[in-house]
């Protein structure tokens, strides 16, 4: 890492451990945006990236100010817990060695510490909505860096870690990464967030200013990417958001939804899931591949439902020049399942209903909260529906996680919301 990089990097954990709940939520975000995976210290047994040593501060912070989680413990939460320890323990499972174990103990640390550092920062609703408007303030300098990557072919964040990131090209279109491992996952990220940045429109008028420039700013750095995948997640938000209006008839939306694909796959000449081959936004999709890989997924179950697979090379015709015993998995379902088995993949698709059902008894139960409050939950929603369709083209692999560990966190709140002002009694550790 550079000098300029640590000294930054010391910045943010000087906020995390000795500023306001608020502030430090904002350094999380801001180190999740800034630094490149290449941006590690060495400390001779492991290597830390950046942003999993704010984490770590943030988690010595709250066990030094002994700040307990917002509202006491959901069922979310251990739901949580359960899923790193599993994460964990068939990773461990796999690959019994020494660099194995600290591969998918570092997968678990980012799960159990981003999400229960979120659920400790974000205390009121005011923490919350200040965590939406830092990440709108933190998407204008990336949607910056992204845009000035695609126009010149520099990325500015490559002065953090001392070392080039690759410049992607395809179709003769530079494909801008910002601090992301993939310019997919750069825009996926910031798509998938779109929706939070849309509240903000409803939380007074000091707001829409905010939640205007920052809308636009996302759709310019998700254009940067010049990706398929980021705009298909950025529509999906806008559909997620859109079902507002029918937020009284989404039990028949689903079932519709749900009869829908039984039909097309009914009558289909190939599978449901080849409708992903059809879909190409810029001209440089690879769609067959996704599908193709759902299908190759099937046919090899019983190499992987158990505790994964350490092995799928075979699955498609071609593999990845980073690891010669896997082919390349665009699916994060599919990359929990090889790597946890049906079990985990199980609890993480548990985990996003139990979500959405949080949602809807957080509507159901305070029908008569303000339209600004409503449309906070329904945010959480639109992002989770977004991530859900987004999940079958791109698997979430770098420090881009964390916005999926901060939307179970965010919609394990809204039932501490619901509990403490209806009188609950919180249950803490």
């Amino acid at each position: 890492m550079s000098s300029f990089g640590l000294i930054f990097l010391f910045f943010l954990i000087c906020m995390m451990l000795f500023a306001s709940r608020r502030i430090a939520i904002t350094s999380l975000l801001i180190s999740i945006c800034s630094f490149t995976q290449l941006a590690k210290l060495d400390f001779n047994i492991i290597t830390m990236s950046a942003y999993r040593l704010i984490v770590l501060a943030g988690i010595i912070r709250i066990l030094i100010r002994k700040e307990p989680i917002s509202g006491g413990i959901t069922k979310l939460d251990k739901l949580m817990i359960a899923y790193s320890i599993i994460t964990f323990l068939t990773g461990s499972i796999l690959k019994p060695n020494f660099s194995g174990i600290v591969n998918r103990g570092g997968f678990a640390f980012d799960i159990i510490g981003l999400y229960l550092l979120s659920r400790c920062l974000i205390a009121n609703k005011e923490d919350f909505i200040y965590c939406l408007r830092s990440f709108g303030f933190v998407f204008i300098p990336l949607s910056l860096v992204l845009i000035y990557e695609k126009l010149t072919g520099n990325n500015l964040l490559s002065e953090f870690s001392l070392q080039p990131i690759p410049l992607i090209i395809r179709s003769n279109k530079i494909r801008a990464t910002g601090p992301f491992l993939h310019p997919i996952l750069a825009g996926s990220f910031m798509a998938v967030s779109f929706p939070y940045i849309v509240s903000l429109w409803w939380q007074g008028k000091a707001n829409r200013k905010v939640c205007i420039l920052c809308a636009i700013s996302v759709i310019l750095g998700i254009f940067a990417t010049a990706s398929s995948g980021p705009i298909m997640a950025l529509l999906m938000s806008i559909i997620g958001y859109c079902f507002w209006k029918l937020r009284e008839k989404m039990k028949m939306i689903r079932w519709c939804l749900i009869i829908g694909i039984i039909v097309l796959h009914i009558f289909m000449k190939a599978p449901v899931w080849y409708i992903i081959a059809k879909i190409d936004l810029t001209g440089s999709s690879t769609g067959w591949h996704r599908a193709e890989l759902i299908t190759s997924a099937i046919n090899h179950f019983n190499e992987w439902w158990l505790i994964g697979t350490n092995y799928t090379r075979h699955w498609m015709p071609y593999g990845i020049n980073s690891d010669p015993n896997h082919t390349d998995i665009t699916n994060q379902y599919l990359l929990i399942g090889i790597n946890g088995g049906i079990l985990l993949l199980a609890l993480f698709i548990y985990i996003q209903l139990l979500c959405f059902r949080n949602i809807g008894t957080y509507l159901r139960v305070k029908h008569n909260a303000s339209q600004a409050d409503q449309m906070l939950v329904w945010a959480i929603g639109a992002s989770l529906f977004s991530q859900v369709v987004t999940f079958f083209s791109i698997p979430f692999f770098d420090q881009s996680i964390a916005i999926v560990y901060l939307t179970f966190a965010f919609g394990s709140f809204i039932i501490t919301r619901i509990n403490l002002e209806s009188g609950v009694e919180p249950m803490y550790v």
